[in-house]
């Protein structure tokens, strides 16, 4: 059993938010991702009083737990490895989804599945599932995954395509035999589902040739893309509830942790064009030569459209996916009898 690798806090953490910008990409590489996830919330309405230590405290103990029943239950690939495509990797991540799901209540905040809302940060960051009957959704339960899975020394990271986000297993080389894999990760319905690249080139949104070369979407994100994700996420909460300066900023600084990302330049374009347009209302001349600016602004359109295309579907899409797993049965917890699993030979 790889050992709980629990994240203590570095003294030389960055104290704010906007101080991870100058941080090295060794400096983020080596930093908590829940950490990373919990910072962007800070100062978001459903944020207030967030004890960022305490959250992260709680993750180790989730981590903890995970380990043990992954352990506990370790006997049942080991006899049936067939049973989970001949890998150890698949059989701990789905352990890792079981316990989450099945033993610390992590699930999908239902009141999201049919009415997307970005004014609450508690279903877009980490802080919505712990210790908070909230829930998630599927731009915070990935990270959830994440973290859990580094604690445990998984090799995981994050992943995009357009108008969703997924977790990794991403250890074809890993130094352990044990850990070695490839294979994408959905948790956001119950148990554990592993579609393959070319899935996501077509759900939830259909990837266009450019978007398909362009180097960003269903790849494995770097550290600074997976900060710069979170802040879009802040942008989305700050946009929607009338603080687009700040909203502006957090985009701004997105497009620069990742460059390449096409939604961070749409959503920023998407924020200033409309903050220009909106003073621009009461005056019927500076209507008229901002259209007729976007009119020969080919770039400009272009970002408009992906922003209109992609900016309100960013979150909730994944939920659409139908579950592929069979319902999962809660199982119990410690004790010498397994947890009983579907999938899992008795």
């Amino acid at each position: 059993m790889a050992p709980v690798a629990s994240v203590a806090p570095t003294e030389d953490r960055p104290a704010h938010l906007g101080d991870w910008l100058t941080a090295s990409d060794a400096e983020l590489a080596k930093s908590d991702i829940a950490r990373l996830n919990l910072s962007a919330a800070g100062g978001l309405p459903g944020a207030e009083g967030l004890d960022v230590d305490a959250k992260l405290a709680e993750l180790d103990r989730w981590a903890k737990h995970v380990a043990s029943e992954t352990e506990r239950n370790l006997h049942r690939f080991r006899e049936h490895p067939g049973e989970y495509e001949n890998s150890e990797a698949y059989f701990r991540a789905l352990m890792l989804i079981v316990a989450l799901q099945g033993d610390l209540g992590v699930h999908y905040n239902p009141a999201r599945i049919s009415e997307p809302d970005f004014t609450n940060s508690k279903d877009l960051f980490l802080h919505g599932m712990i210790g908070d009957a909230n829930g998630g959704t599927c731009v915070s339960m990935p990270v959830l995954y994440v973290a859990i899975g580094r604690r445990l020394g998984y090799p995981m990271r994050l992943a995009l395509t357009k108008g969703h986000v997924f977790a990794r297993w991403d250890g074809a080389e890993h130094v352990n035999p044990a850990l070695r894999g490839r294979f994408n990760v959905e948790g956001t319905n119950r148990g554990l589902n592993t579609p393959d690249d070319q899935h996501y080139a077509d759900w939830p949104n259909k990837l266009t040739d450019a978007e398909r070369a362009n180097d960003w979407f269903r790849r494995s994100l770097t550290p600074a893309e997976e900060l710069a994700v979170f802040l879009m996420q802040r942008g989305h909460c700050l946009e929607d509830t009338g603080r687009t300066a700040e909203a502006q900023v957090a985009y701004a600084m997105a497009h620069q942790l990742a460059p390449k990302s096409p939604e961070a330049l749409a959503y920023l374009v998407n924020v200033v064009r409309g903050e220009a347009i909106a003073r621009a209302s009461s005056d019927p001349q500076a209507v008229a030569a901002n259209a007729k600016r976007d009119s020969s602004a080919e770039w400009t359109a272009e970002k408009r459209r992906q922003a209109t295309e992609i900016a309100r579907e960013a979150i909730e899409r994944g939920r659409i996916q139908p579950a592929v797993n069979p319902a999962m049965p809660r199982p119990p917890t410690g004790g010498p009898i397994a947890p009983q699993i579907p999938g899992m030979p008795k």
